[in-house]
């Protein structure tokens, strides 16, 4: 009995600490919740901000890019139009040359000779046309007079006309040789650079077997494969913006390839 009621002084005490420890919870859940508040509602800072109209359009330009490759527009593989042994060649790869330097000569040899006998037979032959037209003129002069038979002038005439005949046939083998010795040389043909040179002295050649590669690189044109439906949204005379390099160039369109490239599916625009 004496137990139990030592214990009894002690239940307010406890009720008292736990009503404490509630009013002080709320109390801490008040102010945090009002902290919270603040941090969730910063202040309102204004900003500028810049603005476009909207337009309607019925289409937009898409840029697209595509590889191709930088090439001379006057570039040729050269050679001689007559066979023979190849006597000079004059230029080196990589070397300038203005149009009608001489590039190459053949060994020529054998037309000089030949050269030398039609021009002897040339003055032969003009001396005797030069004879026979003195002689017909003679003969006219004697059958005029009844001096001589008119057949005597119709072999005068005859003469001539052989003599005539015979001048115009060494002129015109004349005229064959030198053209053959003018094809016995390769002049370039327009302002150019040697790319490659492909044969050297002492080698025989074919016609038109190519001695040299030149390219005219002062004018430059670019072949880009494109897509056909890209290549068709592409108007020629216009300018399109071209990198090589690190150069940035403006390039007009000059054609655009109507043969589709069977493996890549492809035009090329030039």
């Amino acid at each position: 009995m004496s137990s139990s009621s030592s214990q009894r002084p002690n239940q307010p005490l406890l009720l008292g600490l736990v009503g404490g420890c509630v009013v002080l919870l709320m109390v801490l859940m008040m102010f945090s919740g009002n902290g919270r508040a603040q941090q969730e509602n910063p202040a309102l800072v204004e900003q500028t901000v810049n603005v476009l109209p909207v337009k309607y359009q019925n289409t937009f330009a898409k840029r697209y890019r595509a590889m191709g490759r930088v090439e001379s527009t006057s570039q040729a593989m050269v050679g001689f139009e007559r066979a023979g042994r190849v006597a000079d060649v004059l230029v080196e790869d990589g070397q300038r040359v203005n149009r009608g330097d001489l590039l190459a000569r053949l060994d020529t040899k054998r037309i000089d000779a030949q050269l030398l006998e039609a021009r002897a037979a040339l003055e032969l032959a003009i001396a005797e046309a030069r004879l026979a037209s003195i002689s017909e003129k003679r003969v006219v002069s004697l059958v005029r007079s009844k001096l001589e038979s008119p057949q005597r002038l119709d072999e005068a005439k005859e003469a001539n006309n052989i003599a005539q005949a015979r001048l115009a046939q060494i002129q015109a083998q004349l005229d064959t040789l030198t053209l053959e010795l003018e094809k016995s040389t390769i002049l370039a043909p327009y302002t150019a650079d040697i790319v490659a040179r492909i044969v050297d002295a002492g080698a025989v050649v074919n016609i038109g077997q190519p001695i040299f590669e030149i390219a005219n690189n002062a004018t430059l044109s670019a072949r880009i494969a494109l897509p056909p439906e890209v290549a068709g949204t592409l108007q020629i005379g216009d300018l399109y913006d071209l990198r090589i390099g690190e150069a940035a160039v403006r390039g007009q369109l000059l054609t655009i390839g109507s043969q589709r490239n069977l493996r890549t599916r492809t035009v090329d625009t030039v």
